[in-house]
């Protein structure tokens, strides 16, 4: 059974951006907090949302005159915990095989940039929102977690997201979210391989964001 523990505010806008969000945060504390070297799943997000808010907060101003900063601060701070390398793969499917080095550089490149302005959206949406996170369940040999939260809506039903992570090379790394049972993995997958069946890879590498 999951266990309740709930910490800070966050902020959001509509229900899928606020899952977006919530992505966001639970990551965002990892890098800066590396020398801490946090060692499970819920030790990162119980920090990640406190941090996320008072960085939000901190750059407001230079947010609202400067957008790009968005996209510059998740570069910078939230794509490193990432698994970008592994989502490209999971993404593609078995067109990853067939991809050459080269379109897999390419893919995974355009990947970044589109997970880079994904995020970047979603903190456009910053309110202040609860999130509740639950403690992980763990994989039978402890290397992937599953982490929920719940993010408290006002006069509606909370808003469920699912963390999945996987421990690499000694830190937990996001490799995949669910965010009100629609899975991010899932869903580009299914998004990259209808162009690839109707365009190529080609066509698909030449319309991500450069």
């Amino acid at each position: 059974m999951y266990k309740n523990i709930t910490i800070g505010k966050v902020a959001l806008g509509n229900r899928f951006l606020l899952g977006f969000l919530a992505i966001s945060s639970l990551v965002f504390h990892s890098l800066a907090a590396a020398a801490a070297a946090p060692t499970d799943p819920l030790g990162v997000t119980k920090t990640a949302a406190t941090e996320l808010t008072s960085r939000l907060t901190q750059d407001k101003t230079v947010i609202k005159e400067h957008p790009e900063h968005v996209e510059k601060l998740v570069a910078e701070v939230l794509l490193p915990i990432f698994d970008t390398n592994r989502m490209a793969k999971l993404v593609l499917a078995k067109n990853w095989k067939k991809a050459t080095p080269s379109q897999q550089e390419a893919f995974t490149l355009g990947f970044e940039k589109i997970l880079i302005r994904t995020y970047a959206n979603a903190f456009a949406a910053f309110d202040g929102q609860e999130i509740v996170f639950l403690t992980p369940k763990f994989n039978k040999d402890g290397s992937k977690a599953i982490v929920r939260s719940e993010i408290k809506m006002e006069g509606s039903a909370s808003i469920i997201v699912d963390y999945r992570l996987r421990y690499n090379d000694s830190q937990w790394m996001v490799y995949d979210a669910v965010i009100e049972g629609v899975g991010l993995v899932k869903s580009y997958r299914s998004q990259f391989a209808d162009v690839i069946r109707q365009k190529g890879m080609a066509e698909l590498i030449a319309s991500l964001p450069s």
